[in-house]
């Protein structure tokens, strides 16, 4: 068990972080974390990021200038660009085994869905055969999707819960549902445009 709670400091993944089974990863309002390229955190534990509408906790790639600083160090030269591949970090992915009760709340997602397998397929939160909750939250910017869910257990669908999300100016689609046969209730949230997720266009 861990807790990121310095939002003094910038913390910065160099590699994958992965939360194990029967662990708990407690992330504290205003605490920014900037990642490096194709790494993601991967919760096959629990996962409890709340911030605060005024201390809002958010996950970048680690030349993204515009919050907490030059953190790589190099002045411009690197801005982030959901367009470049080496200029995105990867996902945030809830596993089979990830505790039901995680939650991402108050929380910025943006400039992802990078990972050296799977580049096309890949959404910024991925959740497989999970059930998080994330809410008053905002997925923008990103490579491919905002948000992936997959079932792969009819018998155990994924069935996270989302509220008040904007999602918003992600390359491909804000939420997408590899497996259609099990419904996910996205109602009431913002994608991005009045008319809704779908436009003639």
């Amino acid at each position: 068990n861990q807790a990121w709670d310095q939002p003094s400091v910038v913390y910065v993944l160099t590699g994958d972080i992965t939360i194990p089974s029967s662990t708990e990863l407690t992330i504290a309002p205003g605490v920014i974390v900037k990642v490096q390229d194709d790494r993601s955190l991967l919760v096959n534990g629990k996962l409890t990021a709340v911030g605060t509408n005024s201390q809002k906790i958010v996950f970048t790639f680690w030349g993204d200038d515009t919050i907490g600083g030059d953190t790589n160090n190099d002045g411009t030269t690197t801005t982030p660009n959901p367009n470049d591949t080496v200029l995105i970090w990867g996902r945030i992915r809830f596993g089979d085994s990830s505790d039901d009760t995680s939650a991402i709340e108050h929380v910025i997602v943006r400039y992802a869905g990078n990972i050296n397998c799977c580049e096309v397929s890949t959404a910024a939160i991925e959740i497989i055969d999970a059930s998080p909750t994330i809410r008053n939250s905002q997925i923008t910017l990103n490579r491919v999707h905002g948000i992936s869910t997959q079932s792969t257990v009819p018998s155990f669908p994924s069935d996270p819960t989302f509220v008040c999300l904007d999602i918003e100016e992600n390359s491909a689609n804000g939420l997408v549902n590899q497996s259609p046969n099990s419904p996910i209730n996205a109602e009431n949230l913002w994608w991005g445009t009045v008319t809704g997720p779908y436009h003639p266009t």
